[in-house]
């Protein structure tokens, strides 16, 4: 992959509400799966305490673009597509 920026960044809310609809797991996955795929310098994650839209959760920020209701298998697709977005750009 060329360069070793990070081109994904994403920010998973780990407010209660999100963090009681499974966020945390999202977490735990996506760091297992960058970890297996040896993604370090491509994606990055942060967390924030809440992302204002906690009837829609978990809510996760890929890029600027949000995203709601993501589950650990969908965040896994979602970053997938980013990557592979990232990558046609060149």
């Amino acid at each position: 992959m060329p360069g070793s920026e990070t081109r994904v960044k994403v920010c998973i809310c780990l407010g209660s509400s999100c963090f009681s609809r499974g966020s945390n797991e999202s977490l735990k996955t996506l760091q297992q799966y960058i970890s297996d795929h040896k993604l370090e310098n491509v994606v990055s994650i942060t967390g924030s305490l809440c992302e204002g839209r906690c009837k829609e959760g978990p809510n996760v920020v890929i890029n600027s673009d949000r995203h709601v209701g993501v589950t650990p298998g969908s965040l896994i697709d979602l970053v997938k597509f980013y990557i592979d977005k990232t990558e046609e750009k060149g």
